[in-house]
């Protein structure tokens, strides 16, 4: 089997406030992006991507507009991520899954392709190729966050 490394820690947010205010406040991360969008499973949302350390590695906090725990979450929340070097290894590994009966589902995330399963115990595992991009910081990644806080939670920094 070929080398695989952890790609990202995708994780829900139930309040997007207070999460961003602990991971860049508390823990020190680094808000390396953010997104936002409709239609995750019938919800507005946003991905805020933090960078871990010097290492590349992200944690993915994703909030869904209106969800409160413990409701149900969108179907690949959360998830473990495993990255592959290209997308050759991603069609191995889906090819591999395949000759076991493994359904998987396939997304197109722009510069990357993953494929989705679940395991034996309900968690949902995504393979990913190529690696996320490390080092690259978007600089209104804050400007988005603030914005879907504001709209969806309420944001008392006034910003």
């Amino acid at each position: 089997m070929t080398a695989l490394g952890i790609d990202h820690l995708a994780l829900p947010a139930y309040d997007a406030l207070a999460s961003r205010r602990f991971y860049e406040e508390v823990l020190g991360f680094r808000l390396a992006a953010a997104y936002e969008g409709e239609g995750w499973d019938g919800h507005d949302w946003l991905m805020m991507i933090y960078e871990v350390g010097e290492s590349g590695q992200q944690v993915a906090l994703c909030a869904l507009a209106g969800l409160k725990r413990p409701k149900t979450l969108a179907t690949d929340l959360p998830h473990a991520a495993f990255a592959l070097a290209d997308l050759n290894a991603l069609a191995a590994m889906e090819a591999r899954l395949q000759r076991k009966d493994v359904a998987v589902k396939r997304e197109d995330h722009g510069g990357q392709q993953a494929i989705y399963l679940t395991d034996p115990n309900g968690h949902v595992l995504e393979f990913t190729a190529p690696p996320s991009a490390s080092g690259a910081i978007d600089t209104e990644a804050g400007g988005t966050a603030d914005r879907w806080i504001a709209r969806h939670v309420g944001d008392d920094r006034g910003r």
